[in-house]
């Protein structure tokens, strides 16, 4: 593609994932049961033009139906993917009577990740863990989410970025379990892309009880002082929605597969000097929550 990805269509009964001998011979969901939430339809009816943008790599072509696009990795010095090995199946253990659903975690994200992506550059990105992190930690199609769609690309970019007091471009993410058996599907920009296989996790994982959304920045402490990293477009929250990094019309789907008001509760910042989140609360004139977070690190800001 013009941003130099290159992208396989790959048979989607090869797909990475489906090496794990636990999933060789499982018969692929091509479709969930249940349509993903139509928030953007509610979106849409409010008379505002929202841009969706599509990934760089749809501006070069496409891949066939039955086929899945999976962007190679780059690999050389400083890589982490380039010393991965896919975690089988057979690694997790059955949790103790004490583990619960809070253990298990599953999302889709936008996330710059030099090392494992191969640039500094906002993908799309998928995780997955059913022990908190400790031994499990499944990025894309690694070991337990299964892609449907040729769509969307894993770790590809799209095609717009938003620009500070200028034009905004959304990326609508939608986590949603299937009614009936524990079956997660992601959905991007109101596409079902594929779900994670609930023989992943030890027992059945059939609703969330912990949403979290915000921002991220990986601190090593180089040099013994903190990154120069940024959060975001690198504007504090105060800076408001058009300015700062935000979440946008979040809302929550009940088990019926309907959109709900969910208030976030929490707000957790861990340095306020380096980075802030803000919920600007309920928008009367769209649905759901305006959450704004990001700030522009530094040496200092920590002191």
């Amino acid at each position: 593609s013009e941003c130099g990805d290159i992208i396989d269509c790959v048979d989607a009964y090869k797909q990475p994932s489906l090496k794990n001998r636990m999933l060789r011979d499982m018969k692929l969901q091509l479709e969930p049961t249940m349509k993903p939430p139509k928030i953007l339809h509610k979106l849409m009816e409010t008379g505002r033009n929202y841009s969706f943008p599509k990934q760089t790599w749809r501006r070069s072509g496409s891949c066939p139906q039955g086929t899945i696009p999976i962007r190679r990795i780059p690999t050389g010095p400083g890589n982490e993917i380039a010393n991965r090995t896919d975690p089988p199946f057979f690694s997790y253990g059955r949790p103790s009577p004490a583990v619960t659903n809070e253990k298990f975690q599953a999302n889709g994200k936008l996330e710059a990740y030099p090392s494992v992506l191969g640039d500094d550059n906002p993908r799309l990105y998928i995780y997955s863990t059913n022990d908190g992190g400790g031994k499990s930690n499944c990025l894309n199609q690694e070991c337990g989410f299964i892609q449907t769609s040729n769509q969307f690309a894993l770790g590809g970019t799209f095609q717009k970025d938003s620009t500070v007091g200028g034009d905004l471009y959304f990326v609508h993410v939608a986590l949603y379990r299937v009614t009936g058996p524990a079956v997660w599907w992601l959905s991007v920009n109101n596409v079902p892309i594929g779900y994670f296989d609930p023989g992943m996790f030890p027992v059945p994982f059939i609703e969330s009880f912990h949403n979290e959304m915000g921002g991220r920045v990986l601190d090593t402490r180089p040099g013994g002082r903190h990154t120069m990293t940024r959060m975001g477009s690198g504007m504090y929250a105060s800076a408001g929605l058009d300015n700062s990094a935000s979440i946008a019309f979040y809302m929550a789907i009940n088990n019926n597969g309907g959109d709900q008001v969910d208030n976030p509760i929490n707000a957790i910042v861990t340095n306020p000097k380096c980075y802030d989140v803000k919920v600007f609360g309920r928008d009367l004139n769209r649905p759901g929550f305006d959450v704004a977070y990001g700030g522009p690190g530094g040496y200092c800001c920590d002191e």
